[in-house]
């Protein structure tokens, strides 16, 4: 710490969309949470002053404050007290600063939190022993400056060091491209990271938790791909950043990009020198935003968790049982006049949340199910139980065991719940007692590429249960 009898304190300010080229990324995120190397920029500030000695932390959160605050929590991870404060993003800075007054006695950085800090920032830091605050300006502000606001920070604070801030130690991420290069220059190395992302596969190949890598997918270093990715069948990349939850379908391939948090990249679908968020994708060499509206090139994978069986669902499953009722009873007759028989009982296990230990909770849901190997048709029994809100008329392919647990991007939030209609179901990936990681793409493909309840999907399911007579 600068002063050993003193705790060291750091003020960060959130710009909000001021900065105004990076304004056209900060859409559905705020600038905190904008990636560098796999992991937000904010939690590049919590882990650099954490090893210089700030303890104590306080957030001037102007745009989407909710998604930083949730991120962040109380900041305990990063052996932090993290507080937080809403302000206005055109509000004087000396205004915001207020919030500041309640800070404890002791070394206080001031600086924007569209600035990087890179190497050197604990040696940096420790140069100011006999200084009470250090103010890293923003040249963008112009008389909107940081040291005109000292004052804000009370009497208590004679000594006030104004640091330019050298890319040396801090970055200035003030662009699509400043930001596109930084997680360039971090995965060359140009940029130090002293906690990296995940664990590395082989050397500059850096996967975290509970991704899925196809066999057949191809990782060429440098590249980082964050916690619950899945990466398709001869999935490509190559010295790219990928988010977490993210979809690359199969045969796509990555060169020099950024891929966001939640984003689905559709089969074949080449991405060379972008950003890519959602539907938005940034062309670096063009400085050219695009908004992308076919679902099967760029998506979004971020959905609402579906706790509830929504009545539509309901209305839905009584209209097809009422529909289907005879081709039931057919199917039944038929079974029984052959001598096999009709009902087969079966166990799905519906994930309800986690304990305590972090180890999954099931509930068994029992089922009566037609002795076929056609999954559409086994599964007709089923609608009953999306009557009584056990199951979703579409959605994910249940499990049959809680041992065979769906991969956590299909499971953990954004997929959706467990239901009776699935493209895996469709396509042919689903069969009696069968799971497969052809499964789950298909199923996640389905909720990424449309979710809720599908009526193209519903239609295809009816003809494949007439048209399919071969699979009884």
């Amino acid at each position: 710490m600068p002063a050993s009898d003193a705790r060291a304190c750091a003020v960060l300010i959130d710009p909000g969309r001021r900065v105004d080229e990076l304004s056209r990324l900060l859409g559905r995120i705020p600038l905190p949470l904008l990636p560098v190397g796999g992991k937000p920029l904010i939690q590049h500030w919590f882990e650099r002053l954490s090893e210089a000695g700030v303890r104590e932390v306080l957030l001037l959160l102007a745009h989407l404050p909710e998604k930083t605050r949730a991120f962040v929590g109380d900041g305990a991870r990063w052996g932090l007290q993290v507080r937080s404060a809403l302000v206005r993003e055109d509000a004087p800075l000396a205004k915001k600063l207020l919030h500041a007054r309640t800070l404890p006695e002791g070394p206080v950085l001031l600086a924007d939190m569209h600035l990087l800090p890179v190497q050197g920032f604990a040696e940096w830091w420790h140069k100011y022993a006999d200084v009470d605050c250090v103010l890293v300006p923003d040249d963008q502000r112009g008389r909107d400056d940081p040291w005109f606001a000292a004052p804000a920070l009370g009497d208590r604070r004679p000594t006030v060091r104004r640091e330019a801030c050298g890319e040396d130690v801090f970055r200035p991420i003030i662009s699509p491209r400043a930001l596109w290069q930084a997680n360039m220059d971090l995965l060359d190395g140009v940029i130090e990271d002293p906690l990296p992302l995940g664990f590395e596969t082989e050397p500059g190949v850096r996967i975290a938790n509970h991704c899925r890598v196809d066999d057949k997918a191809r990782l060429e270093a440098p590249c980082i791909v964050g916690e619950g990715s899945l990466l398709g069948e001869r999935c490509r990349l190559r010295r790219s950043v990928i988010g977490a939850s993210v979809i690359a379908d199969e045969h796509s391939e990555v060169r020099d990009s950024v891929v966001f948090d939640h984003t689905f990249i559709g089969s074949h679908i080449e991405l060379n020198r972008v950003l890519a968020s959602g539907h938005m994708l940034y062309k670096v060499d063009e400085d050219v935003l695009m908004f992308i509206s076919d679902h099967e090139i760029l998506s979004d994978t971020k959905r609402p968790h579906m706790d509830v069986v929504p009545l539509s669902h309901r209305v839905a499953a009584a209209s097809l049982l009422l529909l289907l009722s005879p081709v039931l009873l057919g199917l039944v007759l038929w079974l029984s006049l052959r001598g096999r028989e009709p009902w087969l009982r079966e166990t799905l296990y519906i994930e309800t949340g986690w304990d305590f230990s972090g180890e999954r909770v099931f509930r068994p849901l029992k089922v009566r199910s037609l002795n076929v190997r056609h999954p559409v048709r086994r599964k007709l029994p089923w609608l009953w139980h999306v009557l009584r809100g056990e199951l979703a008329l579409t959605g994910v392919t249940p499990r049959h065991s809680p041992d065979n647990a769906l991969p956590i991007w299909v499971s953990d939030g954004p997929w959706g719940r467990e239901g009776v209609i699935t493209l895996a179901d469709v396509a042919g990936a689903s069969m009696l007692g069968e799971e497969s990681d052809a499964t789950y793409i298909a199923d996640a493909y389905f909720q990424a590429t449309g979710g809720g309840m599908d009526f193209s999907l519903i239609f295809r399911w009816l003809l494949s249960l007439f048209k399919r007579a071969g699979m009884n």
